[in-house]
């Protein structure tokens, strides 16, 4: 009865402190957030709710601990008669059999700390409960959308003054004049990856990839929102040059940036591990080391923390990135919708199997990009301009792929391309 009542009151509290608990998240925007504060909410949520999870497993040990302590009191008490006991798994059963005297003071003092652990736990669970759902809500929670901009009020008699309010703050879209759809995108940065020449006499050399990594570069510069300044090429590369190039990245990006990252070269699908590999410009035949698999791609793409990051990848086995999940046809969104959704995407130029070294990826990528006429263009629209016609026309038989690189922080969106005005 005690046990309940404790519990009920427990839960009464959290019922009317829920809305101050609210209100402690460091944004005070619900349901009118931006981006940012509800990625803010996210952090301190999920941060709060780990820290709840690691204190419930800690007493869940102490609770397991004590409920061992309470049987072996109670075998005791069975046993005495015959002369043996058995030792408990804590110290608490002596303290309290050499403090009270009696295995019965013994129970006592074990039942009531057992209670109250079990009280605590049944308050974080509710903490934990309250918080989850807090989470939830701000997980599906669309980023404030402004409206198209309407006409200011006028002080005078006229009922409207000439000037239209664009005053659009931190918005990620609006509509010019000509209700054409406006992205308030960020940067777009590119890593331009090409391996032809390897150090070691055990790989063979390539003619394409650099050529291929400079031409795609040269094509978004020119056609699309890409600068200089953010268009990295890395030509003959060795790990630690590629690895460095990531890291700098990683603190150089913001969060309303989107990141292409492009490698052409060879790859390598290793079966026992059921783990695919790039292979840099150092890298050697029997020495793992010297390469850079695609979990550490995908661990980079997961902490560069872009708004959408796209990779593609021209290499033999390149398809191993979607190992865990196989390619899909997403349903069509707006591209306001999906610019406003973090995206972490990956076009491949085959499956598990070889692909040629003058590419016909490579070929029809450039072709789409070159003569496309959207303003807009999202990565999985890119991909179905040129999937068949990749099929049809590669000698090997490639199935390029697309798809979520998993385990990355993809959330629904798309990468898009913006394309430059005339």
């Amino acid at each position: 009865m005690k046990a309940t009542l404790i519990k009920f009151f427990v839960f009464c509290m959290l019922y009317f402190l829920a809305p101050f608990a609210f209100s402690q998240i460091p944004v005070d925007c619900y349901p009118v957030c931006s981006e940012s504060q509800i990625a803010s909410a996210k952090r301190y949520l999920k941060t709060e709710i780990s820290f709840l999870e690691k204190k419930y497993k800690g007493y869940e040990t102490k609770v397991n601990l004590l409920e061992n302590d309470l049987s072996s009191v109670r075998f005791n008490q069975r046993r005495q008669q015959m002369g043996s006991t058995v030792k408990s798994t804590s110290a608490s059963v002596g303290e309290s059999q050499s403090n009270s005297g009696d295995s019965t003071s013994a129970l006592e003092v074990l039942s009531e700390k057992l209670e109250k652990l079990q009280d605590s736990m049944f308050e974080l669970e509710k903490e934990k409960g309250t918080l989850s759902a807090y989470l939830d809500d701000f997980a599906i929670l669309v980023p404030r959308t402004p409206q198209k901009a309407q006409p200011k009020r006028s002080l005078t008699n006229n009922s409207y003054s000439d000037t239209p309010d664009r005053s659009l703050g931190n918005a990620d879209f609006y509509y010019d004049d000509d209700d054409e759809l406006v992205l308030n995108v960020g940067n777009f940065y590119g890593l331009f990856i090409g391996v032809n020449e390897y150090e070691s006499e055990e790989i063979v050399d390539l003619e394409e990839p650099v050529d291929d990594a400079k031409s795609l570069r040269a094509l978004l510069l020119e056609k699309y929102e890409f600068s200089e300044d953010h268009a990295i090429m890395l030509a003959n590369p060795t790990r630690s040059e590629l690895i460095d190039t990531l890291e700098n990245l990683a603190s150089a990006v913001k969060a309303n940036d989107s990141l292409l990252i492009f490698y052409a070269g060879h790859g390598y699908w290793d079966e026992s591990f059921k783990q695919g590999y790039w292979l840099p410009a150092d890298a050697r035949q029997k020495s793992k080391s010297s390469w850079i698999s695609n979990a550490t791609i995908r661990d980079y793409i997961y902490g560069i923390k872009t708004k959408h990051t796209l990779l593609i990848a021209d290499a033999c086995f390149s398809g191993g990135l979607f190992r865990t999940r196989a390619a899909f046809k997403g349903e069509s969104k707006l591209e306001s919708t999906l610019f406003q959704m973090t995206s972490r995407k990956a076009i491949t130029s085959g499956t598990l199997t070889e692909v040629p070294d003058d590419s016909v990826f490579m070929k029809y990528l450039l072709k789409n990009l070159e003569s496309n006429q959207r303003r807009h263009l999202t990565s999985q629209d890119l991909f179905s301009t040129f999937k068949v016609a990749v099929m049809n026309n590669s000698v090997l038989n490639q199935v390029p792929q697309y798809g979520v690189v998993q385990g990355s922080g993809d959330e629904g969106g798309d990468f898009i391309f913006v394309k430059k005005k005339p």
